[in-house]
């Protein structure tokens, strides 16, 4: 998006969606796997009455089952930055396609020796900004945005032109973006954060080639696929698993927690009564360390 998208364009995207899905679970789901204070706080007042009168609607199986999958990605990526922040060899986060995720608002004031660096288009940078100064806490000194494309800019220069600094480490969550770019531009993207110094992370989400899904999953993965593309965001890369974490490993990141749906469920939604579990849909998560 440029910095001229209109709001009604942000509210159709899927990193809308993806705000309404955290928002959604912080109401509809118990236990609460995830705890988001500003959730609503991001969304339209339109969107946000809507959800609180009457949220049912969006509780079918799929919408659960999608909602599940943006929580428990988000719980993989939110654990591994916090570990890297907590062992004090990491101080600069970086959330590319960081969207409406409200990481940088929970953290930046309780780490202010961290850098937090939001990386996404003007438009939807804008619009968050605007959302986030209307909370209750003021966006922090220590987080900065940077305007980004993936299929027109280099990842590192774009980022040092804020202040980030690549002879330090660096920990990367990645949510939601791969899918959309092309093959190349994501191994670009991780190469650039490979070349950063030991300690550096990044977790991300990725499709499975679709002839090495079962067929309940090749279903569920056109579905999505459908649904994704008449938003006019059709998903374009997919990897086999194996050979991905090959690559990783030959680019220098010597420790890889790689996961399929089930384990994501196993992880974050063990034995629960309500349902709320990843049906599916061929995706698999990822956190490499250097």
């Amino acid at each position: 998006m440029s910095a001229s998208v209109c709001s009604n364009d942000i509210l159709s995207s899927s990193a809308y969606r993806m705000a309404i899905a955290r928002a959604l679970h912080g109401i509809l789901e118990e236990p609460v796997a995830f705890e988001d204070r500003f959730a609503l706080d991001l969304l339209e007042p339109e969107t946000r009455m809507a959800l609180l009168h009457n949220p049912f609607p969006f509780n079918d199986p799929k919408a659960r089952s999608m909602r599940a999958g943006v929580v428990g990605r988000t719980l993989m990526a939110e654990s591994a930055m916090l570990h890297a922040l907590r062992s004090n060899r990491v101080r600069q986060v970086v959330l590319l396609g960081a969207g409406l995720d409200t990481f940088s608002l929970r953290y930046s004031h309780a780490m202010p020796d961290a850098q937090f660096y939001e990386v996404d288009r003007a438009g939807m940078l804008a619009f968050k900004a605007e959302k986030a100064a209307r909370t209750a806490e003021p966006v922090a000194a220590n987080v900065h945005c940077v305007d980004f494309d993936f299929e027109s800019a280099l990842l590192l220069p774009a980022l040092t032109s804020q202040g980030f600094d690549v002879t330090q480490a660096a920990t990367f969550s990645w949510l939601g973006v791969t899918p959309y770019l092309d093959e190349e531009t994501v191994w670009q993207s991780l190469e650039d954060i490979a070349s950063l110094p030991e300690g550096t992370s990044v977790t991300f989400d990725y499709r499975v080639y679709a002839e090495l899904l079962d067929p309940i999953e090749q279903m569920i993965s056109r579905f999505t696929a459908k649904l994704f593309a008449d938003m006019g965001e059709p998903w374009i890369s997919a990897f086999e698993p194996s050979a991905l974490l090959a690559r990783l490993h030959c680019m220098g990141f010597r420790e890889l927690d790689h996961l399929g749906y089930a384990d994501l469920n196993e992880r974050y939604f063990p034995r629960r009564k309500d349902g709320f579990q990843i049906a599916g849909g061929g995706f698999n998560y990822v956190t490499a360390t250097k």
